[in-house]
């Protein structure tokens, strides 16, 4: 061999050096990177004008009519999202500023009477959280949440008020959302919409 014919130590230090940056981004990839790609991400969803925010419950007694306020909760992920939980975290006044009469509480899925987690397939799997319930004849919507917090207030009058809801699941990225609620006492005139963080 002439010495023509010998690879040079520097190009065999960059070769080495590629090797080890290539092993690096492999297990980086495979231990981190992936995982977080791969894990549920969940979504919050709300329209007045969409039917299945705005469920009808059956009527007790027959006479009163009644309706729940819910918001669309979807894993998006590729994982399932497990023991997911949605919770209503700060109620605000009109003037943005949080009551004192709250505490953080869960909110009840369809079916439930006490709000427990529940478990949502990956790649668009989908439920309800039903967040208040307004019922004709009465003066006051109500929250359906976990009430075992025995200084929190349940039921409000009309007015404006502002709702941080914060979903929560396994593995996922927990997901907030500010709204912005407005009730005039009407059966039928109750609305909430997406906002950001109210600020005074």
């Amino acid at each position: 061999m002439t010495p023509t014919d010998q690879t040079p130590q520097w190009v065999e230090a960059i070769g080495s050096l590629i090797a080890a940056l290539v092993a690096l981004v492999t297990v980086l990839y495979f231990e981190i990177l992936k995982p977080l790609l791969k894990r549920p991400k969940l979504e919050i969803y709300y329209d007045n004008n969409d039917s299945r925010c705005r469920r009808l419950s059956p009527s007790k007694p027959p006479e009163m009519s009644s309706y729940f306020i819910r918001l669309k909760i979807v894993n998006t992920g590729d994982e399932p999202a497990e023991r997911c939980l949605g919770r209503l975290v700060t109620i605000a006044d009109k003037n943005r500023v949080p009551r004192t009469d709250w505490d953080i509480s869960s909110i009840a899925w369809p079916g439930q009477q006490i709000p427990e987690p529940i478990y949502l397939s990956p790649k668009g799997d989908y439920s309800f959280l039903d967040v208040a319930q307004v019922v004709e004849g009465e003066s006051t919507f109500g929250l359906r949440v976990d009430s075992t917090p025995h200084a929190i207030k349940l039921n409000y009058e009309p007015g404006e008020y502002y709702f941080q809801i914060v979903v929560y699941a396994q593995k996922a990225a927990p997901v907030e959302q500010w709204f912005w609620v407005n009730w005039n006492g009407e059966f039928d005139k109750f609305i909430m919409k997406k906002t950001g963080k109210p600020t005074n």
